[in-house]
């Protein structure tokens, strides 16, 4: 209760706090939790007492060996950066650029077999100009050496072009540096574009989130 923000939760908190009997507040220290003792009827709080201690004791997970055991929290990178940039655009990029639609997993049946499940094609980012023009950005949590991607990724994003009738697409990905272009030449000599873009990590997410609409709005042109 004492650092919510938010007025509208405020009564649910006190009514919480009510269904809490009083307790005198304690220095929380490891001593303390070296002599709490589980057994049959309160071993299933054992994993919250981990937690707690954790938190309680403003201990971390690390790298290295250590004396205490602690929870580790695994995020996949590929999926929050998609989503991180999805709704960086779609909230501040239409401010920008009139027109524009940007849209996230557009589907599109890739292979059908004889029985069974069908297989999708689903690129990260649709942009989609006034004009009827499309774009596909493919988000990327990965190193990139050398500014060359890898084969797979290539061969993806081409796909990408063919499917979904994009005038261009991009690889987005943290990186430093400029953005760079290639084509693919097609057997019939026509040529098509994919760009790589790479987004420097800032330091405020404001100013992180200003420097993807600006990489972004810059390869629109």
């Amino acid at each position: 209760s004492r650092i919510n923000t938010a007025s509208g939760l405020q009564s649910r908190i006190a009514g919480l706090l009510l269904d809490f009997p009083e307790q005198k507040e304690v220095k929380v220290t490891p001593a303390l939790f070296s002599r709490i003792i589980l057994n049959r009827n309160t071993q299933h709080y054992r994993h919250a007492l981990e937690i707690a201690r954790m938190l309680l004791l403003n201990y971390h997970p690390d790298v290295s060996r250590g004396n205490n055991d602690v929870l580790a929290i695994l995020f996949d990178m590929n999926l929050l950066w998609e989503r991180f940039v999805y709704k960086t655009l779609q909230r501040r990029l239409p401010q920008r650029t009139e027109g524009i639609h940007v849209s996230a997993q557009n589907s599109m049946e890739f292979w059908k077999p004889d029985g069974g499940h069908s297989s999708h094609m689903r690129p990260d980012i649709c942009l989609q100009l006034n004009d009827g023009t499309n774009l596909v950005l493919d988000t990327k949590w990965k190193i990139m050496d050398d500014k060359r991607p890898h084969d797979h990724d290539l061969r993806q994003m081409y796909v990408y072009h063919t499917y979904f009738d994009a005038k261009r697409v991009a690889m987005v990905y943290p990186g430093s540096g400029q953005g760079i272009s290639g084509r693919y030449t097609e057997p019939e000599g026509r040529t098509k574009t994919c760009s790589l873009l790479p987004i420097d990590i800032e330091d405020s997410m404001d100013s992180w989130q200003e420097r993807i609409v600006n990489a972004v709005e810059d390869w629109i042109g």
